[in-house]
């Protein structure tokens, strides 16, 4: 089972990238919008303390300050 989560102001391009790699998005949820990355952030730290098996996605080059982020979780039962 592959668990990822992670936060992202491009929730388009986060599900490219998981479709590319797993094919089958079925497992996507998408949550949000939050209103600043820290909010983001905090949902980020309450499901880690949840889920104890898994990998997080760490967004790169979003620093769109006035930008909304989402949150999203995937779960795959195939391994990668």
């Amino acid at each position: 089972m592959t668990i990822l989560i992670g936060i992202t102001q491009e929730p388009a391009k986060a599900k490219e990238y998981l479709e590319g790699q797993y094919g089958d998005i079925g497992g996507l949820t998408e949550v949000g919008p939050f209103l600043s990355m820290v909010d983001a952030l905090n949902w980020l730290v309450y499901l880690k303390s949840l889920i104890w098996d898994f990998e997080e996605i760490i967004p790169q080059n979003q620093s769109g300050k006035d930008q909304l982020w989402y949150g999203f979780t995937y779960e795959n039962a195939k391994d990668r």
